[in-house]
Order: structure tokens, then C-alpha cells, then sequence
């Protein structure tokens, strides 16, 4: 039975970290154990998301505008929207929860993070394209283009991909190629698995389980930055994301073959994706 606190409709309450305890996999101690840098959001932890971007006032149920969601990696890089009129909503279907970004104004975003202790990250993704316009699913720092040691997910044409996703990244050189996957159907959930490693100028990306392209230009050297992440955007000015995020995870390294695989699948269920 529901406890009178707890709507049939709405998620267990409890946080990654409880996979440990309950014999599951735990991604925050899979990927963050040994003091990594990075996020983890997950809409479907209701407990870690406010209406407000003070943190003050919970988010109860779906439908509800988001201001704050909360970093269960342990990191504390919270992701907030101060204004009203820009939070993304959250949205339900039976046991999948995601962040619904309208592509007009809607984001989040993150105080700086440091990154600089590595040249190498890892992303993982729960994403629905609304949109072949070309946007942000998430990138640090003010624009790609314009600072060293910074990532970018993009959605839709960028010249390369063809209604796919694209990722890149640089150290102290600019690439104009990265790693992609074409022809991504949009208005269906995918699951994105992502890397980057500035020193072995090597971008890859894996949609649903399959590996598209690799990006393998001169990054350059140096580290990744210390810079906020925007989600659904660039800078919160322009290129916003038309589409859903479910389950969203950076860490500042690279991983294991059995570790992958167990992410890859964490992400996929809670975005309803079939590997």
C-alpha cells in the first residue's frame, strides 16, 4: 500500500547511494568512489528536486516546473533556475520521469566546476529529441567554440550528423568534427554513452548500445576546465534543447568495460530505452 505521503504515481524517494544497501548496482560509488569530479541527476529521485531554485519548496508531483535539482554524485554541483519563466516541467509515464525543456527558453545550470584534475570524462544520457534544429543538450563553459578544456552534446544538424547527436571536445585546440551518430529517430528515448580524452584526441559516442562515429582530430593539450555546465542550452542565451532528459551523469574519468555496461543499463531502464 501508499503511504498517505505517497501518490501511486509518483517514485520511490530514495537516492542512488540506497543501490549499495539494497544489493544493487551503485553508480555513485562505481563512478565518483575515488573522488571524481562530476554530476548525477536523476529525475526520477523526486527527493532531489525543488520548485524553487532556494531549494525550499519540494516538487510533489509531475507537472510541477523545476528549479533546482539537486547532484546525487556527491559533488554538491547543484543545477538551478532562478527564473520562473525558464524551468523545465516534470513528466511522468508510468515509471519513467524526465525534465521536459521547451526549446524556447527553458534551462538549467551549475556554478563552476573543476575538472581541471583531468583530461578525460565519461557522459551518460537518458535523451528525447523534439527537434532537428541543431541545440544543447548540455556544455560547459560559455560556448564551445570559444574556451579551451570545455564538451558539448548536441542535438540535430550541426553539418555532420544527420538528425543525430554530436559530441565534442578540445583542449587547447578547437575541433570542428567530434564524435557522432546519425539518423537518431526523433520523439523516442535514446540512451547516450559518451566519452572524451583531450591527451589521446579521442571523442566516442554510443547511442542505444551502438557505437556511431569516432571524432579523432587534434585536441590539442591541457585539462578540462573549471566551468559551469548549462543544460538544454548555450550560455543561456541561445541554442536551446527542445526535448526530455531523463537520468544525466558526468564524471571526470574513464572506465571499465563491466562498469560501462552496468551504467549503460542504469540509464537505458530509467529512460526506457531497450539495450
Amino acid at each position: 500500500m501508499h503511504s498517505p505521503l505517497q501518490s501511486p504515481l509518483q517514485p520511490v524517494m530514495r537516492s542512488p547511494l540506497e543501490f549499495r544497501r539494497r544489493g544493487g548496482f551503485d553508480p555513485v560509488s562505481a563512478l565518483f568512489g575515488s573522488g571524481q569530479q562530476g554530476v548525477l541527476y536523476d529525475p526520477s529521485v523526486m527527493a532531489s528536486l525543488f520548485q524553487d531554485s532556494a531549494g525550499t519548496i519540494p516538487v510533489t508531483a509531475a507537472d510541477q516546473t523545476v528549479g533546482k535539482m539537486l547532484d546525487l554524485s556527491g559533488n554538491g554541483n547543484h543545477a538551478i533556475q532562478a527564473d520562473a519563466s525558464k524551468r523545465p516541467i516534470l513528466r511522468n509515464s508510468g515509471s519513467l520521469w524526465w525534465l521536459e525543456f521547451d526549446g524556447v527558453n527553458d534551462f538549467m545550470s551549475t556554478g563552476n566546476i573543476d575538472f581541471s584534475g583531468t583530461d578525460k570524462v565519461s557522459c551518460w544520457a537518458g535523451v528525447t529529441r523534439l527537434s532537428v534544429s541543431a541545440s544543447l543538450v548540455l556544455e560547459t563553459s560559455g560556448s564551445f567554440n570559444a574556451y579551451a578544456g570545455s564538451f558539448a552534446i548536441i542535438s540535430g544538424t550541426d553539418g555532420v550528423t544527420v538528425d543525430g547527436f554530436t559530441s565534442k571536445s578540445r583542449g587547447s585546440l578547437n575541433t570542428t568534427l567530434g564524435a557522432y551518430m546519425s539518423d537518431v529517430p526523433m520523439a523516442v528515448s535514446h540512451s547516450l554513452y559518451i566519452t572524451h580524452d583531450i591527451s589521446g584526441d579521442i571523442s566516442t559516442i554510443h547511442v542505444d548500445g551502438v557505437a556511431g562515429t569516432d571524432g579523432t582530430q587534434d585536441k590539442g593539450a591541457g585539462s578540462f576546465g573549471n566551468y559551469p555546465i548549462y543544460i538544454a542550452c548555450r550560455a543561456g542565451t541561445s541554442t536551446f534543447f527542445n526535448g526530455n532528459l531523463y537520468p544525466t551523469i558526468i564524471a571526470g574519468a574513464l572506465y571499465d568495460a563491466n562498469t560501462v555496461a552496468k551504467m549503460n543499463q542504469y540509464v537505458a531502464k530509467k529512460s526506457g530505452v531497450t539495450l
